[in-house]
C-alpha cells in the first residue's frame, strides 16, 4: 500500500476510535457523575457538540441535532488525529514515545479546544471546578489522545 494510502487510513481509523472511545468515556462519567440515563447522556454529549454552532437551540432539537453534532465531532476528531499523524510521520521523538506523546497530545487538544475552539462559538462552558479539569483531562489524554496515538502506531 502506498503510503499516502496509510497515511489517510491511519487518520481515519484514528479519529474514529479516538472519538468513540472518548465518547463512551463521557457518556459512563455522565452515568456515575450525574445519574444520567446512558443513552440521555449520549443525547446530551452530541448536542453539546452541536451547541457550540447552534448554541441552546442544540439542546431543543433532539437527535436529528445529537446528529448534527456527532458529524461536527467527527470533523473535528478527524482533524486531530491527522495533526498526531503528521507528527508520527515527522517526529521521530513521536514515533519512538508514540503512546507518552499521545497523552501530551491529549492535553494540547484539550487546551487548544477548552480555552480556544470552543470560545469561538455559542456551547454552555463548564464551571473550571477540580471536578471539570479532571474529567476533561481523563477525556483528552487517555480516552482521545492514547488511543489516536496508539491507532496511529499500529497502523503506521
Amino acid at each position: 500500500m502506498q503510503m499516502n494510502a496509510r497515511f489517510a487510513r491511519a487518520a481515519i481509523v484514528a479519529s474514529i476510535v479516538g472519538g468513540v472511545v472518548v465518547t463512551v468515556y463521557l457518556v459512563a462519567s455522565r452515568f456515575v457523575l450525574a445519574h444520567d440515563a446512558p443513552l440521555h447522556g449520549l443525547l446530551v454529549v452530541m448536542q453539546w457538540d452541536a451547541s457550540n454552532q447552534f448554541g441552546d437551540a442544540a439542546y431543543q432539537g433532539g437527535w436529528p441535532m445529537a446528529g448534527i453534532g456527532w458529524l461536527m465531532d467527527c470533523v473535528v476528531s478527524l482533524v486531530w488525529a491527522t495533526v498526531f499523524a503528521v507528527l508520527y510521520v515527522r517526529v521521530p521523538y513521536v514515533r519512538r514515545r508514540a503512546l507518552f506523546c499521545g497523552l501530551l497530545f491529549g492535553v494540547f487538544v484539550m487546551i487548544v479546544m477548552i480555552y480556544g475552539i470552543v470560545p469561538l462559538g455559542h456551547a454552555r462552558r463548564a464551571p473550571n471546578t477540580l471536578m471539570f479539569i479532571i474529567n476533561t483531562g481523563l477525556a483528552h489524554t487517555v480516552f482521545f489522545g492514547l488511543p489516536v496515538a496508539w491507532t496511529v502506531r499500529m497502523l503506521l
